[in-house]
């Protein structure tokens, strides 16, 4: 009876060692389960960025899009009518003035204005002449010098267009019918005409056009005639005339023009 004290007493002191134990135990497993949830939750975490790539990744295919739309071709109104073998002028108001051509064999006299700001296209006055494969060039005081073509025939008239006003009137004419030739505006402020044809020959022949006095003057002949050629105003004045062809043959030589002395030299 007397040992009841003994055997009860160590009885708290061993629960509560074992309490001890079990917090113990409790807060090992704490300490090593946490670097494991973190490790979970780290492993997630990948999924989630993928996940949250998702979006990301579907946001540049509208840029993608839109990229592709501005590098492409974008839809404006049309021309009044269909033509072929006309021209399209730059002017210094930035519309483009389009003239003359061909419609399966219908000639027109007929031009239109197109104005980037609007994407739309308005008629303007129309040539005293139907053409098609002239030429038009943007002279120094801002009007237009239309030259040339052909409506069945070869064309050697010449008319100026007048943008402030919209009216076409006649100029000088050249000394030569010709299509499919080039214009070129010097330096100078004159305009420099070479080769094209008639239906029989190709035309080795130049003449100048002076729009202060609206006079045609020939020039210095190229080495060989040609049509369907390029022409193009060097930075030091000089033309440059390439390729062509005759009636026969397509051409490989070049030719430069010197304005100061009106002569041509081969080159290349």
């Amino acid at each position: 009876m007397s040992r009841s004290p003994t055997i009860t007493t160590p009885l708290p002191t061993a629960v509560t060692t074992t309490q001890q134990l079990v917090i113990l135990s409790l807060v090992l497993k704490f300490v090593i389960l946490a670097p494991k949830k973190q490790n979970i939750t780290t492993a997630i975490s990948p999924s989630s960025t993928v996940m949250s790539q998702s979006p990301t990744a579907t946001t540049p295919l509208p840029t993608a899009v839109t990229t592709t739309q501005q590098l492409g071709s974008i839809n404006v109104g049309s021309m009044s009518l269909p033509r072929e073998g006309h021209t399209a002028t730059l002017l210094t108001n930035g519309k483009v003035l389009v003239t003359g051509g061909n419609n399966h064999g219908d000639y027109q006299h007929s031009a239109e204005l197109y104005d980037p700001s609007t994407g739309t296209w308005t008629t303007t006055g129309s040539m005293k002449y139907p053409r098609a494969r002239h030429t038009a060039v943007l002279l120094k005081n801002g009007k237009v010098l239309v030259t040339g073509g052909q409506n069945g025939d070869p064309l050697s008239s010449a008319e100026l267009y007048d943008p402030s006003t919209g009216i076409w009137t006649t100029t000088g004419s050249m000394h030569s019918e010709r299509m499919s030739h080039t214009a070129s505006l010097l330096t100078n402020g004159k305009v420099l005409v070479t080769g094209g044809g008639t239906y029989v020959d190709s035309l080795s022949s130049a003449e100048l056009y002076d729009p202060s006095t609206g006079i045609w003057t020939t020039t210095g002949s190229m080495k060989y005639p040609r049509a369907r050629h390029t022409a193009s105003v060097l930075t030091n004045g000089q033309v440059l005339v390439a390729g062509g062809g005759t009636s026969f043959d397509s051409l490989s030589s070049a030719e430069l023009y010197d304005p100061s002395t009106g002569n041509w030299t081969t080159t290349g």
